[in-house]
């Protein structure tokens, strides 16, 4: 099954390079939608196993990886 992009994706404020984030001035809905997306139980996996050292990796609407742990 092919997944759609999330809504985010056709955002103004939506930036894919050099890695998926949101610009600053994006409203705090957009960044709680895109934190959302971006931390699903799969994704949220994904990161424990590319940073072992992290106790709990999560992708903030920066796109940067942070621990939360």
């Amino acid at each position: 099954m092919i997944e759609l992009p999330p809504k985010f994706t056709d955002s103004k404020y939506f930036k894919a390079e050099p890695e998926w984030h949101l610009e600053k001035d994006a409203p705090d809905s957009l960044k709680k939608e895109f934190e959302v997306y971006m931390n699903s139980e799969k994704k949220s996996e994904l990161y424990k196993r590319v940073f072992p050292d992290m106790k709990s990796p999560f992708c903030d609407w920066t796109g940067k990886i942070v621990d939360r742990g």
